[in-house]
């Protein structure tokens, strides 16, 4: 049902599929909404503690579901750290409370932080104009967006999609059904049909555009996700501005 819902998602471009490390060809993928990116780490503190401390850590998760102990990549389950916490007054829980990692986690989280004033007014005063602005507010593809229109025009496009629409798009979809159910039986795949209307030529020529104008389109779309991002966070840092 899960891998039915995340299909679903993707084949109605609502989400899309990214993998965690583009270099890595064993790298995990992820499901990410449409519009945005896969930037984990870099989301905005939204789970944080105002002019008091954090409590402290009983367990491996705590109630806003932040993670105590991260295994590093890729560590297989069974070599996860499993740590142990007190529970009680007991001697052994004594022993677990004096424990100098558990100690330094605790340090580590009571010490009070603030936003860099002269940082944020800088960050303000760059951000009013176009000229010094660190996160633009689009993406500027007038250069690639007239080269996705000239290739609209020499290729055809127009044409090809008519004939794609009218007459190879059931064809298509009738061939990928036929080598599907040949696949699961074991069989290989059959070769070209020869009643499509375009050649092979036209229609990977279809497709090349098609996956370039989309990727055009999640460039646009990336680049407003990363300006709401921003926005985001320095609405945040405003927020905590004064505060520990």
């Amino acid at each position: 049902m899960g891998r039915l819902l995340i299909s679903s998602l993707c084949y109605a471009e609502l989400y899309k599929l990214e993998p965690e490390d583009d270099d890595d060809v064993r790298s995990p993928y992820y499901s990410v909404r449409t519009g945005e990116t896969l930037s984990v780490d870099n989301t905005p503190p939204t789970r944080t503690s105002i002019d008091g401390q954090f409590e402290v850590w009983h367990n491996r998760y705590d109630d806003d579901g932040n993670r105590l102990v991260k295994p590093s990549y890729p560590s297989p389950p069974r070599l996860e750290f499993d740590p142990k916490f007190p529970t009680g007054g007991t001697e052994e829980d004594q022993r677990l409370i004096m424990r100098s990692w558990y100690l330094a986690v605790h340090k580590l989280e009571s010490t009070a932080f603030r936003i860099n004033d002269e940082m944020l007014d800088l960050v303000i005063a760059t951000d009013k104009k176009q000229a010094t602005r660190i996160i633009p507010k689009s993406y500027k593809s007038s250069k690639a967006q007239k080269e996705l229109d000239k290739r609209y025009k020499e290729d055809g496009i127009k044409r090809l999609e008519k004939l794609w629409n009218t007459h190879d798009k059931k064809l298509w979809q009738d061939q990928k059904k036929r080598d599907q159910k040949r696949r699961s039986k074991g069989k290989k795949k059959l070769g070209w049909r020869d009643d499509y209307r375009m050649t092979h030529d036209e229609l990977r020529t279809l497709f090349k555009f098609w996956r370039d104008s989309k990727r055009l389109k999640e460039k646009k779309l990336s680049y407003l996700a990363k300006r709401r991002r921003f926005e985001t966070e320095l609405a945040k840092a405003k927020e905590l501005r004064g505060k520990v």
